[in-house]
């Protein structure tokens, strides 16, 4: 019995410090994408769609704002015009996996199967403009781990998430993803929408001109946002992910799986 009480107190012991390193870890790291400059970037996952991407471009356009246009592979091979288009837009095309499963589910290989893939035809739809390499990637779900970092890495792809989720997936209306955003708006803001909703393309001239009238100047992620480390990495680094205690609850979807 004693052994048994002696083994249990080290066991929670051992957790109770694990957590209290991990909370302070959790404390120096960042929180979002802050940065002194009044600059927001607008993201939209999921795409190109056949009916709202044209849309969307039509609007960023009058306004003169770019975005990020996070796309899936298998999306770009069925509609190459749209990614075309986004592109010589003057947008940024990120990576959103080639058929949007959950990455952590999968094993190395085809993870990136996925994430190469998806870049190649990324790269061979938009070199009419610049030939240049995907640099950015959100995984589906925003679910990431270890694994699909180092492979994410490994293609050179910088992992992005948000700050702001205006939950437009969920099909609200778009005054409420309006008002999600405009709530509380901060400097280095990423706002995540997606480009097969038809209140997000309602909602979003709209969120332009709040914005505008925020003081706030729209950029892309390679112009003018820092992107955050996600917590998930340090963690990862300080050997706590076997933990499973940690899920930042705040505006970045920086989360321990």
């Amino acid at each position: 019995m004693r052994i048994a009480q002696t083994i249990a107190s080290a066991l929670l012991f051992s957790l109770a410090e694990a957590a209290t390193t991990s909370a302070t870890i959790i404390e120096s790291l960042p929180t979002s994408t802050r940065t002194d400059a009044p600059v927001i970037a607008l993201t939209f996952d999921d795409g190109p769609d056949p009916i709202y991407t044209a849309q969307k471009l039509n609007i960023l356009n009058e306004y003169q704002v770019p975005a990020t246009f996070f796309v899936i592979g298998e999306n770009v091979q069925q509609y190459p015009d749209l990614v075309k288009q986004v592109s010589l837009a003057g947008n940024v095309v990120g990576n959103h996996s080639w058929s949007h499963p959950d990455l952590t589910q999968l094993s190395a290989d085809a993870i990136t199967a996925e994430l190469a893939r998806t870049n190649t035809v990324i790269q061979l739809n938009t070199c009419e403009l610049m030939c240049e390499p995907v640099s950015y990637f959100r995984p589906p779900y925003g679910n990431t781990n270890q694994m699909v970092e180092v492979q994410a890495e490994e293609l050179n792809l910088q992992t992005v998430l948000w700050t702001i989720d205006t939950l437009d997936w969920q099909g609200i209306s778009s005054q409420q993803i309006v008002e999600t955003v405009l709530s509380d708006p901060q400097n280095g803001d990423i706002v995540l929408m997606h480009d097969w909703t038809s209140e997000t393309v309602a909602a979003l001239p709209e969120i332009i001109t709040g914005l505008e009238e925020k003081g706030f100047e729209f950029v892309t992620l390679d112009t003018g946002v820092p992107v955050a480390e996600p917590a998930s990495l340090a963690l990862f680094a300080a050997g706590l992910t076997g933990l499973g205690l940690v899920c930042r609850q705040s505006r970045t979807k920086w989360c321990i799986r």
